[in-house]
């Protein structure tokens, strides 16, 4: 096979199930491991827009997580109220 060219089959992970049910089989820490080992790998303008939209997305979740916790403790405080039920902070 020698002076014939590879060509890699480019994966879309939008449209390709496999990389789906790869990604629905991993772990967390298996995700993060593989996303470590992926970054490595890439260029430096690739690898800084990758981690950019990483940390955008962390940033979001924190942010839902934070203002779905508010949320509760709001509804929890009415409903307490409601019950006549002292809750101490």
């Amino acid at each position: 096979m020698r002076g014939r060219l590879r060509h890699r089959r480019h994966r879309l992970p939008a449209e390709d199930s496999d990389i789906d049910r790869a990604l629905d089989a991993m772990s967390a820490p298996e995700l993060r491991a593989t996303m470590r080992a992926v970054l490595d790998e890439l260029d430096a303008g690739v690898k800084a827009s990758v981690v950019d939209t990483l940390l955008a997305r962390a940033t979001m979740d924190l942010r839902q997580q934070y203002w779905r916790r508010h949320a509760f403790r709001e509804e929890l405080a009415r409903a307490c109220e409601s019950l006549g039920v002292l809750v101490s902070a």
